[in-house]
C-alpha cells in the first residue's frame, strides 16, 4: 500500500507541472533519507518481542516485560522521529544540495515543515508496525493497508480541488502516517488489554 500511495502522490503532483514534479522529487528524496532511520527499531520489535507478543495467553510477568519493552521502543522511536524530522526540514531549507534551480529550491523550502512532520510520523509509525508484526496480527495489517488507500486518494483529491498546490500531497503523506499510527496504536492497546485479561484468568 505504501508504494501505491507514493505512486498516487507522484501522479497528483505531476498534474501541477514540471517544476512541481521536480520539487516533489527533491522532497521525496529527502523523505526517504529520514524515514528509514527507525527501521532498526521496528526490526528489533519483530525479532525480540514476537515470542511474547504473539502469545494469545501471557503470564503477568511476560506482559509487564512486553509493555516495558514497548515503552522503551516507543520513546526511542519518538526521539528518532524528532531528530530525523528536524534534520529533514533542515535539508529542505538548503535544497542547493539537491538542485541548482531557484524555483525548485523555493518550493522545497516552503514545504520543509510538512516534509519534516511526515518524516517524524513515519519513524514513529515504523515502530508501531513492528509491534503489529510482533503480535502476528498480519490480517489486521493487510486490511488496514487496503482501507487506507482510498482515504489517501480522497485527501489528495481534496487538496487538488481546493487548489492548495503541490505541497498538499505532503499533507496527504502526513495524514496517511497519522491514520496508520492511530490504527496501529488502537489495535495494540486492544490486543494487550485482551491478552492481559487472559493472563489474569490463567
Amino acid at each position: 500500500s505504501i508504494m501505491i500511495n507514493y505512486v498516487a502522490m507522484t501522479m497528483v503532483v505531476g498534474s501541477y507541472g514540471t517544476i512541481a514534479a521536480a520539487s516533489h522529487q527533491v522532497a521525496i528524496s529527502i523523505f526517504m533519507i529520514g524515514n528509514l532511520a527507525a527501521e532498526p527499531f521496528s526490526q528489533c520489535a519483530q525479532s525480540f518481542l514476537a515470542s511474547i507478543g504473539s502469545k494469545k495467553k501471557r503470564s503477568l510477568d511476560e506482559h509487564k516485560y512486553l509493555i516495558g519493552a514497548m515503552k522503551l521502543l516507543v520513546a526511542t522511536g519518538v526521539a528518532c522521529g524528532v531528530v530525523m524530522g528536524l534534520a529533514s526540514s533542515g535539508l529542505c531549507l538548503i535544497p542547493s544540495l539537491f538542485t541548482t534551480n531557484p524555483l525548485i529550491a523555493g518550493k522545497v523550502g516552503f514545504a520543509a515543515p510538512i516534509v519534516g512532520w511526515a518524516v517524524g510520523l513515519s519513524c514513529v509509525n515504523c515502530v508501531s508496525d513492528g509491534f503489529i508484526f510482533a503480535s502476528h496480527d498480519y490480517k489486521y495489517s493487510a486490511i488496514t493497508a487496503v482501507v487506507n488507500i482510498p482515504l489517501l486518494l480522497l485527501i489528495l483529491n481534496m487538496g487538488k480541488k481546493f487548489g492548495f498546490g503541490w505541497w498538499s500531497v505532503w499533507v496527504g503523506m502526513a495524514a496517511f502516517y497519522t491514520i496508520r499510527l492511530v490504527e496501529n496504536s488502537l489495535r495494540i492497546i486492544y490486543l494487550n488489554n485482551k491478552r492481559l485479561s487472559k493472563a489474569k484468568l490463567a
